[in-house]
Protein backbone atom coordinates (compact mmCIF):
# COMPACT_ATOMS: atom_id res chain seq x y z
CA UNK A 1 0.00 0.00 0.00
CA UNK A 2 2.64 2.48 1.06
CA UNK A 3 4.46 1.61 -2.68
CA UNK A 4 1.07 2.21 -4.37
CA UNK A 5 1.05 5.54 -2.68
CA UNK A 6 4.34 6.70 -3.32
CA UNK A 7 4.37 5.71 -6.76
CA UNK A 8 0.77 7.68 -6.98
CA UNK A 9 2.51 10.75 -5.50
CA UNK A 10 5.69 10.78 -8.14
CA UNK A 11 2.91 10.78 -10.84
CA UNK A 12 0.58 13.06 -9.42
CA UNK A 13 2.63 15.74 -7.86
CA UNK A 14 5.37 15.15 -11.09
CA UNK A 15 5.15 15.08 -14.59
CA UNK A 16 1.11 14.56 -14.23
CA UNK A 17 0.81 17.71 -11.69
CA UNK A 18 -1.28 19.28 -13.98
CA UNK A 19 -4.57 17.34 -12.95
CA UNK A 20 -4.80 18.28 -9.91
CA UNK A 21 -3.32 21.98 -10.93
CA UNK A 22 -6.38 22.05 -13.35
CA UNK A 23 -8.43 20.46 -10.80
CA UNK A 24 -7.97 23.27 -8.79
CA UNK A 25 -8.09 26.15 -10.92
CA UNK A 26 -11.79 24.68 -12.05
CA UNK A 27 -13.37 24.76 -8.46
CA UNK A 28 -11.95 27.94 -7.92
CA UNK A 29 -13.91 29.36 -11.04
CA UNK A 30 -16.81 27.28 -10.54
CA UNK A 31 -17.69 25.82 -7.13
CA UNK A 32 -20.67 26.78 -5.64
CA UNK A 33 -20.36 29.06 -2.52
CA UNK A 34 -18.25 32.26 -1.10
CA UNK A 35 -14.58 31.80 -0.66
CA UNK A 36 -13.49 35.19 0.09
CA UNK A 37 -12.50 34.29 3.93
CA UNK A 38 -9.93 32.14 2.30
CA UNK A 39 -7.80 34.37 1.06
CA UNK A 40 -5.67 33.62 4.30
CA UNK A 41 -4.82 30.52 2.59
CA UNK A 42 -2.67 32.36 -0.42
CA UNK A 43 0.35 33.62 1.67
CA UNK A 44 0.65 30.55 3.50
CA UNK A 45 0.53 27.89 0.52
CA UNK A 46 2.78 30.41 -0.98
CA UNK A 47 5.50 29.83 1.91
CA UNK A 48 4.72 26.16 1.78
CA UNK A 49 6.13 26.19 -1.84
CA UNK A 50 9.32 27.94 -0.99
CA UNK A 51 9.88 26.38 2.27
CA UNK A 52 9.89 23.17 0.83
CA UNK A 53 11.80 24.17 -2.55
CA UNK A 54 14.57 25.64 0.20
CA UNK A 55 14.54 22.15 1.60
CA UNK A 56 16.86 21.01 -1.58
CA UNK A 57 18.71 24.29 -1.43
CA UNK A 58 21.82 24.57 0.29
CA UNK A 59 23.31 27.86 1.78
CA UNK A 60 27.07 27.18 0.17
CA UNK A 61 25.28 26.26 -3.65
CA UNK A 62 23.57 29.71 -2.71
CA UNK A 63 26.72 31.25 -2.00
CA UNK A 64 28.75 30.12 -4.65
CA UNK A 65 26.13 31.17 -7.26
CA UNK A 66 26.33 34.71 -6.07
CA UNK A 67 29.98 34.17 -6.43
CA UNK A 68 29.63 33.36 -10.21
CA UNK A 69 29.63 36.13 -12.54
CA UNK A 70 28.97 33.91 -15.30
CA UNK A 71 25.49 32.85 -13.00
CA UNK A 72 24.94 36.68 -12.28
CA UNK A 73 25.31 37.94 -16.05
CA UNK A 74 22.43 35.44 -16.86
CA UNK A 75 20.49 36.50 -13.68
CA UNK A 76 20.54 40.16 -15.45
CA UNK A 77 19.87 39.43 -19.05
CA UNK A 78 17.46 36.75 -17.90
CA UNK A 79 15.75 39.22 -15.62
CA UNK A 80 15.55 42.05 -18.76
CA UNK A 81 13.70 39.42 -21.12
CA UNK A 82 11.49 38.64 -18.64
CA UNK A 83 10.30 42.58 -17.26
CA UNK A 84 11.04 44.07 -20.33
CA UNK A 85 11.55 42.04 -23.80
CA UNK A 86 8.48 39.77 -23.40
CA UNK A 87 5.90 41.48 -22.11
CA UNK A 88 6.93 44.21 -25.14
CA UNK A 89 6.54 41.39 -27.93
CA UNK A 90 3.38 40.30 -26.26
CA UNK A 91 1.89 43.61 -25.99
CA UNK A 92 3.02 44.38 -29.80
CA UNK A 93 0.98 41.15 -31.09
CA UNK A 94 -2.12 41.50 -28.96
CA UNK A 95 -2.46 45.20 -29.84
CA UNK A 96 -2.27 44.15 -33.81
CA UNK A 97 -4.94 41.39 -33.14
CA UNK A 98 -6.92 42.79 -30.17
CA UNK A 99 -6.16 45.94 -29.08
CA UNK A 100 -8.98 46.26 -26.10
CA UNK A 101 -7.10 43.39 -24.36
CA UNK A 102 -3.61 44.66 -24.67
CA UNK A 103 -3.30 46.26 -21.54
CA UNK A 104 -4.60 43.18 -19.09
CA UNK A 105 -2.36 40.61 -21.42
CA UNK A 106 0.54 42.65 -21.33
CA UNK A 107 -0.25 43.57 -17.79
CA UNK A 108 -0.06 39.91 -16.43
CA UNK A 109 3.30 39.06 -18.88
CA UNK A 110 4.87 42.08 -17.14
CA UNK A 111 4.69 39.75 -13.74
CA UNK A 112 7.89 38.66 -12.28
CA UNK A 113 8.41 35.25 -11.58
CA UNK A 114 6.38 33.67 -9.36
CA UNK A 115 7.72 31.72 -6.40
CA UNK A 116 6.30 28.02 -8.02
CA UNK A 117 8.87 28.40 -10.64
CA UNK A 118 11.40 27.72 -8.16
CA UNK A 119 9.59 24.28 -7.73
CA UNK A 120 9.11 23.77 -11.57
CA UNK A 121 12.14 24.37 -12.57
CA UNK A 122 13.12 21.83 -10.01
CA UNK A 123 10.26 19.35 -11.33
CA UNK A 124 11.93 20.29 -14.97
CA UNK A 125 15.05 19.18 -14.43
CA UNK A 126 16.50 22.89 -14.10
CA UNK A 127 18.96 24.82 -11.73
CA UNK A 128 16.48 25.86 -8.77
CA UNK A 129 19.59 27.76 -7.33
CA UNK A 130 19.08 30.03 -10.82
CA UNK A 131 15.47 29.64 -10.84
CA UNK A 132 15.47 31.42 -6.89
CA UNK A 133 17.56 33.85 -8.00
CA UNK A 134 15.15 34.88 -11.02
CA UNK A 135 12.33 35.20 -8.62
CA UNK A 136 14.18 37.34 -6.21
CA UNK A 137 15.73 39.64 -8.67
CA UNK A 138 12.77 39.91 -10.96
CA UNK A 139 10.81 40.35 -8.22
CA UNK A 140 13.14 43.34 -6.98
CA UNK A 141 13.28 45.00 -10.18
CA UNK A 142 9.47 44.82 -11.12
CA UNK A 143 7.89 47.61 -8.84
CA UNK A 144 9.94 49.77 -11.63
CA UNK A 145 9.42 47.89 -15.06
CA UNK A 146 6.00 47.41 -14.32
CA UNK A 147 4.85 51.42 -14.09
CA UNK A 148 7.28 52.20 -16.74
CA UNK A 149 5.76 49.90 -19.15
CA UNK A 150 2.06 50.37 -17.77
CA UNK A 151 3.21 54.36 -18.77
CA UNK A 152 3.78 53.30 -22.02
CA UNK A 153 0.11 52.16 -23.29
CA UNK A 154 -1.76 53.72 -20.61
CA UNK A 155 0.02 56.60 -19.21
CA UNK A 156 -3.52 57.48 -16.28
CA UNK A 157 -2.90 53.51 -15.25
CA UNK A 158 0.80 53.94 -14.40
CA UNK A 159 0.41 55.15 -11.05
CA UNK A 160 -2.02 53.27 -9.48
CA UNK A 161 0.39 49.82 -10.36
CA UNK A 162 3.20 51.59 -9.08
CA UNK A 163 1.38 52.10 -5.99
CA UNK A 164 0.38 48.14 -5.93
CA UNK A 165 3.56 46.92 -6.81
CA UNK A 166 5.26 49.26 -4.11
CA UNK A 167 3.09 48.15 -1.38
CA UNK A 168 3.26 44.56 -2.19
CA UNK A 169 7.38 45.00 -2.38
CA UNK A 170 7.38 44.18 1.44
CA UNK A 171 5.26 41.09 1.18
CA UNK A 172 7.31 39.57 -1.92
CA UNK A 173 10.30 40.32 0.25
CA UNK A 174 8.88 38.83 3.24
CA UNK A 175 7.30 35.66 1.12
CA UNK A 176 10.93 35.52 -0.53
CA UNK A 177 12.87 35.54 3.13
CA UNK A 178 11.39 34.19 5.63
CA UNK A 179 9.97 30.55 4.18
CA UNK A 180 13.78 30.06 2.59
CA UNK A 181 15.36 30.96 5.98
CA UNK A 182 13.20 28.40 8.25
CA UNK A 183 14.05 25.41 5.56
CA UNK A 184 18.22 26.42 6.23
CA UNK A 185 17.02 26.23 9.58
CA UNK A 186 15.67 23.01 9.26
CA UNK A 187 18.36 21.43 7.26
CA UNK A 188 20.66 22.44 9.78
CA UNK A 189 18.58 21.49 12.95
CA UNK A 190 17.73 18.00 11.44
CA UNK A 191 19.94 17.27 8.51
CA UNK A 192 18.82 13.91 8.65
CA UNK A 193 15.35 14.48 8.29
CA UNK A 194 15.60 16.67 5.32
CA UNK A 195 17.80 14.75 3.96
CA UNK A 196 15.66 11.08 4.21
CA UNK A 197 12.71 13.36 2.61
CA UNK A 198 14.98 14.55 -0.36
CA UNK A 199 12.44 12.88 -2.95
CA UNK A 200 9.09 14.17 -1.38
CA UNK A 201 10.26 17.83 -1.06
CA UNK A 202 9.32 18.96 -4.89
CA UNK A 203 6.11 16.79 -4.57
CA UNK A 204 4.70 19.26 -1.66
CA UNK A 205 6.45 22.36 -2.91
CA UNK A 206 4.24 21.13 -6.24
CA UNK A 207 0.97 20.67 -4.07
CA UNK A 208 1.00 23.84 -2.19
CA UNK A 209 1.04 25.20 -5.55
CA UNK A 210 -1.46 23.27 -6.61
CA UNK A 211 -3.70 24.26 -3.90
CA UNK A 212 -2.65 27.57 -4.16
CA UNK A 213 -4.07 27.60 -7.65
CA UNK A 214 -7.72 27.22 -5.83
CA UNK A 215 -7.02 29.62 -2.91
CA UNK A 216 -6.01 32.94 -5.14
CA UNK A 217 -8.60 32.04 -7.67
CA UNK A 218 -11.64 31.18 -5.43
CA UNK A 219 -10.78 34.11 -3.06
CA UNK A 220 -11.04 36.79 -5.97
CA UNK A 221 -14.09 35.12 -7.75
CA UNK A 222 -16.14 38.32 -6.92
CA UNK A 223 -14.30 39.95 -9.93
CA UNK A 224 -15.88 37.75 -12.67
CA UNK A 225 -19.20 36.85 -10.73
CA UNK A 226 -21.98 37.06 -13.34
CA UNK A 227 -19.87 36.74 -16.74
CA UNK A 228 -20.60 33.96 -19.04
CA UNK A 229 -18.40 31.31 -19.64
CA UNK A 230 -18.13 31.61 -23.16
CA UNK A 231 -16.88 35.19 -22.48
CA UNK A 232 -13.85 33.54 -21.11
CA UNK A 233 -12.67 31.83 -24.79
CA UNK A 234 -10.89 35.11 -26.59
CA UNK A 235 -8.83 36.21 -23.36
CA UNK A 236 -8.19 32.09 -22.45
CA UNK A 237 -6.80 32.24 -27.06
CA UNK A 238 -4.61 35.86 -26.22
CA UNK A 239 -3.15 33.98 -23.03
CA UNK A 240 -1.87 30.90 -25.30
CA UNK A 241 -0.90 33.04 -27.59
CA UNK A 242 1.60 34.75 -25.31
CA UNK A 243 3.04 31.79 -23.51
CA UNK A 244 3.64 30.55 -26.77
CA UNK A 245 5.17 33.91 -27.59
CA UNK A 246 7.47 33.95 -24.17
CA UNK A 247 8.32 30.21 -24.85
CA UNK A 248 9.63 31.14 -28.54
CA UNK A 249 11.73 34.41 -27.07
CA UNK A 250 12.86 31.87 -24.18
CA UNK A 251 14.32 28.88 -26.10
CA UNK A 252 15.42 32.08 -29.06
CA UNK A 253 17.34 33.75 -26.39
CA UNK A 254 18.60 30.45 -24.15
CA UNK A 255 19.58 28.43 -27.39
CA UNK A 256 23.71 28.32 -26.20
CA UNK A 257 23.04 27.27 -22.51
CA UNK A 258 22.71 23.98 -21.27
CA UNK A 259 19.39 22.43 -20.18
CA UNK A 260 19.58 22.77 -16.39
CA UNK A 261 19.88 26.85 -16.89
CA UNK A 262 17.18 26.75 -20.11
CA UNK A 263 14.75 24.88 -17.78
CA UNK A 264 15.35 27.36 -15.22
CA UNK A 265 14.59 30.52 -17.43
CA UNK A 266 11.84 28.74 -19.11
CA UNK A 267 10.11 27.98 -15.70
CA UNK A 268 10.72 31.54 -14.24
CA UNK A 269 9.59 33.49 -17.29
CA UNK A 270 6.52 31.12 -18.04
CA UNK A 271 5.59 30.67 -14.34
CA UNK A 272 4.86 34.30 -13.38
CA UNK A 273 3.34 35.93 -10.51
CA UNK A 274 -0.23 35.88 -12.05
CA UNK A 275 -1.58 36.64 -9.03
CA UNK A 276 0.48 39.56 -8.18
CA UNK A 277 -1.31 40.83 -12.24
CA UNK A 278 -4.70 40.06 -10.33
CA UNK A 279 -4.19 42.73 -7.93
CA UNK A 280 -2.49 45.05 -9.77
CA UNK A 281 -5.28 45.09 -11.92
CA UNK A 282 -7.69 45.10 -9.51
CA UNK A 283 -6.54 47.76 -8.15
CA UNK A 284 -5.87 49.77 -11.82
CA UNK A 285 -9.01 48.79 -13.52
CA UNK A 286 -11.31 47.63 -10.96
CA UNK A 287 -14.16 45.59 -12.28
CA UNK A 288 -12.44 45.49 -16.22
CA UNK A 289 -13.09 42.03 -17.50
CA UNK A 290 -10.41 43.19 -20.26
CA UNK A 291 -7.82 43.42 -17.72
CA UNK A 292 -8.75 40.95 -14.59
CA UNK A 293 -9.70 38.08 -16.84
CA UNK A 294 -5.72 37.66 -18.72
CA UNK A 295 -4.52 37.16 -15.30
CA UNK A 296 -6.91 34.93 -13.83
CA UNK A 297 -6.95 32.75 -17.16
CA UNK A 298 -3.16 32.82 -17.55
CA UNK A 299 -2.45 29.52 -15.56
CA UNK A 300 -4.17 27.28 -17.92
CA UNK A 301 -1.63 27.65 -20.45
CA UNK A 302 1.63 27.71 -18.35
CA UNK A 303 0.47 24.63 -16.26
CA UNK A 304 -0.02 23.36 -20.04
CA UNK A 305 3.19 24.22 -20.90
CA UNK A 306 4.94 22.74 -18.03
CA UNK A 307 3.01 19.71 -18.03
CA UNK A 308 4.42 19.24 -21.76
CA UNK A 309 7.57 19.85 -20.78
CA UNK A 310 7.86 17.31 -18.26
CA UNK A 311 6.05 14.64 -20.02
CA UNK A 312 8.74 15.07 -22.81
CA UNK A 313 11.41 15.17 -20.60
CA UNK A 314 9.69 11.75 -18.27
CA UNK A 315 9.47 9.58 -21.98
CA UNK A 316 13.50 11.15 -23.27
CA UNK A 317 14.78 9.59 -19.78
CA UNK A 318 12.91 6.29 -19.84
CA UNK A 319 13.75 5.76 -23.66
CA UNK A 320 17.19 6.74 -22.11
CA UNK A 321 17.25 4.13 -19.57
CA UNK A 322 15.81 1.37 -21.88
CA UNK A 323 18.32 1.91 -24.62
CA UNK A 324 21.34 1.30 -21.60
CA UNK A 325 19.45 -1.93 -20.44
CA UNK A 326 19.35 -3.23 -24.28
CA UNK A 327 23.17 -2.96 -24.34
Amino acid sequence: MRGFFTAFSVELLGRHFWLPAYVALALGLFLPGDYRGVSWGVPLFLGGILYFSGLRIRLDELGAALRDRTRLKQVGWMTAVKLLLIPLCVGALTWAIAPTWLPGVMLVCAMPAGLSSVAIADLLGGDRVLALLLVTVSSLAAPLTVPLLQALIEPGAAGAAAQVMVARAGFIAAMLFTPFALAQLTRATVPSLVARGDGWWNRAAIACSCILVFFSTAAHRDAWAGWNVSALAWPLVLTVIATALTVAVCWRMSGRLAWAQRAAFLATAVFMNNGLGIAVAARAHPGDAHVLLPAILMQVPIVAVVAIVAARRARAAEEKYKRKNLR
